[in-house]
């Protein structure tokens, strides 16, 4: 687990390389951050790096985390110990894994539920 100070210094090195990206809330008070990916190029620049076979079932997403940042981080110049990149993976595995769950969780519902609240006197 990162402490707090390895998890900003990561989060800016993902905001410096371009992996991830301060937004503006909707409310616009609040800056939230998001997922940046450069996906266009994204598969081209993995395959060119040359790295073996990806694992197959449940270790690929980790795997495609910590090759993307390592791709992205080598196109920067940017040099990281080993632990810096696993704590940079883990964020962006963080992010991907949030958003599985999220597409889940919508795909399974059809539409909002929304139930009416008790009556006075019912149950």
């Amino acid at each position: 687990m990162l402490s707090q100070d390895q998890f900003a210094a990561c989060m800016d090195a993902l905001i410096q390389v371009g992996v991830v990206k301060k937004v503006k809330a909707r409310s616009g008070h609040d800056e939230l951050i998001q997922l940046d990916l450069p996906v266009d190029r994204l598969a081209g620049r993995i395959v060119a790096a040359g790295y073996e076979e990806p694992p197959e079932g449940e270790d690929f997403v980790s795997w495609f985390a910590v090759v993307l940042v390592k791709v992205l981080l080598d196109e920067k110049g940017i040099v990281v110990s080993g632990e810096e990149l696993a704590g940079m993976a883990s964020i962006v595995l963080g992010f991907i894994s949030e958003s599985s769950a999220m597409r889940a969780l919508e795909s399974k519902f059809d539409r909002p539920v929304i139930s009416r609240g008790r009556q006075k006197g019912k149950r």
